[in-house]
């Protein structure tokens, strides 16, 4: 079963099993923080180095790799007083999405009458007339003048600054 609490403390037991065979890894606190040491003595700075370790991969998720060993709980002195690891800086979230045209006006006008503009709507693929005065808000199918794109999305520092 997989690790669910990550705030793990010095002595813990974790096990894995790989190719039928049983494997150990024993939670050391040190200097930098916590380190996982396999029973070869090779230590490493995360569960899933660990778990590379064993497996030979490029790429180990440990968290998913590795279970605690026997109950998993941590004794009741140790699980009130260990202090949690400080996560990285994570990458700025991007919560906003640039917004892109749907209804453009034709660059050719020909053949539309004195008065009227011809747009073109991108959703459904049709090119529609108004009065010269008039910008749509929709297009005749509905479909609005601009909406949220999906695909771009932008950091929510950078739209402040727009």
């Amino acid at each position: 079963m997989a690790i669910e609490n990550r705030n793990l403390w010095a002595g813990a037991k974790l096990a894995a099993t790989y190719k039928k065979e049983q494997h150990f890894c024993d939670v050391l606190k040190t200097d930098d923080g916590l380190a996982f040491q396999l029973k070869d003595g090779k230590v490493f700075k995360s569960p899933s180095s660990a778990g590379k370790a064993i497996t030979g991969r490029v790429s180990c998720d440990g968290w998913k790799f590795w279970s605690m060993a026997g109950e998993g709980s941590a004794p009741a002195s140790e699980a009130t007083t260990a202090e949690p690891v400080e996560p990285k800086a994570k990458a700025p979230k991007t919560v906003a999405s640039k917004m892109v045209r749907v209804i453009r006006k034709m660059p050719n006008q020909k053949g539309v009458e004195e008065g009227s503009t011809k747009w073109w709507c991108s959703a459904c693929m049709k090119a529609f007339l108004t009065e010269s005065a008039v910008l749509p808000e929709q297009c005749l199918e509905g479909h609005p003048w601009e909406r949220a794109d999906e695909f771009a999305a932008v950091p929510a520092e950078s739209i402040a600054t727009e």
